[in-house]
This record gives structure tokens, sequence and C-alpha cells, in this order.
């Protein structure tokens, strides 16, 4: 039998959030360094509308790789409260990230830097909704219970 760590289900949830998102950013830098050039020959839609089915699948990834170290490194107690911890911090990261977005910023406050349309805004809130219900239920799926509870 092999030593598995014990920590708080909070900890378990913020090493399982840090490492899902550490694994996407890496895959979506990786994909957008290849496709890069689409955007200097001018196919921006078409790299937008890429980017987004690959930075869901990266989401996925993310969370399958943490998922199988989490449940073979930690004693997990209770997977569900894991699982809803780190989705409350993906939540409010991805808030966060809403609020400080540049482009978000320019936006309200008309700065004319950029120009947005509420369809833009519309489909980046549901990539984040989408982002966000993969995120759960992806985690639901890797991450097991794993201690074993001595009565």
């Amino acid at each position: 039998m092999e030593n598995k760590k014990q920590s708080k289900e909070w900890k378990i949830a913020a090493m399982h959030f840090l490492l899902s998102c550490a694994v996407a950013l890496i895959i979506i830098a990786m994909v957008m360094f290849i496709l890069f050039p689409m955007i200097i020959f001018g196919a921006i839609d078409v790299f937008i509308d890429f980017f987004c089915v690959v930075s869901i699948l990266s989401i996925w990834s993310g969370v399958r790789t943490s998922g199988i170290y989490i449940t073979k490194s930690y004693e997990i107690e209770n997977k569900d409260k894991v699982i809803i911890l780190a989705t409350i911090y993906y939540v409010i990261v991805m808030i966060v990230w809403s609020i400080v977005d540049p482009r978000i910023i320019a936006w309200f406050v008309d700065s004319g830097v950029v120009s947005l349309s509420y369809n833009y805004i519309f489909a980046e809130w549901l990539f984040k909704i989408i982002g966000t219900i993969i995120f759960y239920m992806a985690g639901k799926s890797y991450i097991k219970n794993t201690a074993i509870i001595q009565q």
C-alpha cells in the first residue's frame, strides 16, 4: 500500500484547481504558438473558433490530469466537497478575470480602444459557463474517494 498525503479538503481542492489550470494553460500556449500564423494571414475568425474548442478540451484535459494525480497522491474522504470547492475557486477566478480583463474594462468605459459587441460579451460568458460545467463534471469523473474510513 502506498502512502498517500493527508490534507484538508480545501487544500486538495486548491491543488486540483491550480494543477488543472496549469495543464490547461500549457496546452493552450502550445496550440496558440502553432496556430499563430492564422492570425498573421487574416484567418482570425477561424482561429477564434478553433481556440474555443481547444480551450474547452484543455480544461477537460487539465481536470483529467489533475484528477488522476490527486486520486493517486491524496487521501480523499469527501470527493464531492473537494470538487465543489475547486469549482468555486474556478468560478471566482473567472469572475475576477472578467472584471480586470482590459477588453471588458475598455468596453465599459467606452474608451474606444476596442469595440466589442453584446454578442461577443454573451459568447465569452457562455464559454465561461460551459468551461465551468466541464470543470465540475470532469472532476466528478476523475476524482475518487480514496480514504479508508475506520469504524
